[in-house]
């Protein structure tokens, strides 16, 4: 019972109307530390996607981080899109004294329309969500 309550729930969320919404809303998650909601519009057959799972549960696991995006290029149309990303991640370890890192990078990710939705097919690179300790390696 409890587990229909979640996926209404789920289902509930109102769907983002555009692309930089869309995105915005990836950073929002990022920074409110909630790895489910980030992981949302991407589709689970993409590839890499379960390295990108990991990493993203990781991350924020390890470190309180603040994000922010914004949208450089948009081509494509209806129903394809490709964009590249400015993307920022301000990331700080949950250890005491432990590292603060911050990160800026370009990152490529294309789209597919699914029905009234956009869901990320492929987003690069994926090591920017690396977990610190991945990073410094």
């Amino acid at each position: 019972m409890q587990r229909r309550g979640f996926l209404l729930c789920l289902l509930a969320l109102p769907e983002p109307s555009s692309l930089p919404e869309l995105f915005a809303s990836l950073a929002q998650a990022l920074s409110a530390g909630n790895p489910t909601d980030f992981l949302a519009p991407f589709d689970r057959r993409m590839p890499d996607y379960r390295k990108l799972e990991t990493q993203i549960f990781a991350l924020l696991n390890q470190a309180e981080v603040t994000s922010s995006v914004e949208l450089l290029q948009d081509q494509g149309d209806d129903q394809r899109r490709r964009v590249e990303l400015d993307w920022i991640l301000e990331i700080r370890s949950d250890l005491p004294a432990g590292p603060s890192e911050r990160r800026r990078q370009l990152l490529k990710a294309a789209l597919t329309r699914r029905g009234k939705s956009w869901k990320i097919v492929s987003l690069e690179p994926l090591s920017f969500f690396a977990p610190q300790s991945s990073m410094n390696q």
